[in-house]
């Protein structure tokens, strides 16, 4: 190796361990003196281009990935002899004559997987072309299937990348039993596949993330807990640190939830990336709510922590330390405040209007549109978020009369919840027993009551109970009189409510 050759490796080894500590800056410096060394030697070249397609990609900068990938696949393609692009995507990165040595061919695959990362939209919120998803999952798939010491690095970045695409595929039918299950069966497969390498990575981040959809706190809790005191790569321990803090304080273990979110603080300590920033500082808020200091203050700092443009691209972190700061007990007002100070457009940001804006205004007492919860769009919210906005919409259903309908939305919150324990269920059931209050009633009148819901009249119940119209009317009257309803309709309607929700009788 020539001088020139170890002097380029050193910038490319400092420019990805600058972006380990979360040094943008320093990342961006050393890819530029890297680039101005290599000059015209095209195996430089193809080791630095590659290089910036992994910081672009980290740095969700999906066209420049995608230029720099493309141009680093070009060059290996030409030097290996290919004259066309054609077979380009699907050869480099494999053994054979496109690789000259292990740093070429690490760094053909690095440029390959973010390749195939910017092509399928893996780091950017565009339209979903199908196709090209599925054309960048094998090439991610080839990638992490490779036997080749030399691709570990890039084969953790496939096993990762893969793994997002397939559940963001997958995110409109998790909310149903085989969406559900076969995206654990990818995360468990991912998960299996990144230890071998030793270095799960951003996986346990989707692993816990996938718990926050579906539901399934404890899951999402023993994937966090089983990484968080490994030796990592700091952006990911804060975000893995914050992510702890607030499953913490979704269960109301604040002691927990304080010690997560202000270790995440600390680790963010010299990081400038934003996406870095707002985990850290959303920690910061949590901490405070739990009871390490102001969440005002803590909400201020959250604000201060990167740009307006930064926060643009993780909206709905700033709902989530909103929506601590709600349930700690502060005003919507102010946390109104704090939104359209922190984000462009504040509360009108696309990502956050209608869902923020339901639990607002029922904070605020004020009522809510029925549109409003449509354009929530209740089945892409998380799995605590969809129970949160169907508690409101139950109760602006009950102020408004619609009391079955009240109870559809309640059960549905409670199947929602149910493996998820703590703040959200705690208020699902407590909003139950309100809509469904117990109503005292003997055996007889239970069998009555059986046969009232189902429509029959006195004189059918009476035949089939073997009993005069008279001890039924009777029967009746006592069950009125005991549930605080008027007539039969009403009666019938509060007592399939209550079976709707599973509640019965004193």
């Amino acid at each position: 190796m020539t001088s020139v050759d170890a002097r380029c490796a050193r910038l490319l080894q400092d420019a990805r361990a600058r972006w380990l500590l979360g040094d943008a800056a320093g990342t961006w410096a050393a890819l530029a003196q890297a680039e101005e060394l290599a000059g015209a030697d095209r195996r430089l070249q193809i080791l630095v281009l590659a290089e910036r397609s992994v910081a672009c990609v980290r740095a969700e900068r999906a066209t420049e990935a995608l230029a720099a990938a493309s141009q680093c696949l070009a060059l290996a393609a030409e030097s290996a002899g290919q004259p066309g692009a054609a077979e380009r995507d699907r050869t480099l990165g494999e053994a054979g004559p496109t690789a000259r040595d292990d740093a070429v061919r690490a760094a053909v695959a690095d440029a390959r997987v973010s390749h195939a990362l910017a092509r399928g939209g893996a780091i950017s919120a565009g339209r979903r072309n199908e196709e090209a998803i599925a054309d960048a999952v094998a090439d991610l798939d080839a990638v992490a299937a490779s036997g080749d010491p030399a691709l570990v690095g890039a084969r953790i970045r496939a096993i990762t990348g893969a793994l997002v695409l397939r559940l963001a595929g997958i995110e409109a039918d998790l909310g149903s039993g085989h969406g559900e299950a076969q995206a654990w069966i990818w995360v468990s497969r991912a998960r299996v596949l990144s230890e071998q390498l030793r270095d799960p990575g951003t996986v346990v981040r989707q692993a816990v993330d996938l718990g926050f959809h579906t539901g399934q706190w404890a899951r999402a809790w023993d994937h966090a807990l089983s990484d968080i005191d490994r030796e990592k790569h700091r952006n990911e321990q804060v975000a893995l640190l914050t992510k702890a803090a607030q499953l913490a304080w979704e269960r109301g273990w604040e002691d927990h939830a304080r010690r997560y979110g202000q270790q995440a603080l600390t680790a963010s300590v010299g990081v400038d990336l934003p996406w870095v920033r707002v985990y850290a500082y959303l920690g910061g808020v949590i901490a405070a709510a739990a009871g390490a200091g102001s969440v005002e203050a803590a909400l201020r700092a959250y604000t201060r922590c990167t740009t307006r443009a930064g926060h643009a691209t993780r909206p709905n972190r700033a709902w989530l330390a909103a929506q601590v700061a709600l349930e700690d007990g502060l005003p919507a007002a102010k946390v109104r405040t704090f939104l359209d100070r922190t984000l462009p457009g504040g509360l009108e940001h696309p990502a956050l209007h209608a869902a923020a804006e339901v639990q607002l205004r029922h904070r605020e007492g004020r009522p809510v549109d029925p549109d409003l919860f449509e354009a929530a769009d209740i089945p892409r919210q998380l799995a605590p978020e969809r129970a949160r906005i169907l508690l409101v919409r139950a109760a602006e259903r009950s102020r408004t009369g619609l009391h079955t309908a009240a109870a559809q939305d309640l059960a549905q919150a409670r199947t929602i919840v149910r493996h998820w324990p703590g703040r959200v269920l705690q208020r699902v059931e407590a909003a139950v027993e309100q809509v469904t209050p117990s109503v005292p009633g003997t055996p007889a009148q239970r069998r009555v009551l059986d046969l009232l819901v189902e429509g029959w009249s006195n004189r059918d119940i009476a035949g089939r109970l073997g009993c005069s119209q008279r001890t039924v009317a009777v029967h009746v009257s006592a069950l009125l009189a005991a549930s605080g309803t008027t007539s039969r309709t009403e009666l019938a309607g509060q007592e399939l409510r209550r079976r709707l929700l599973g509640s019965g009788y004193e």
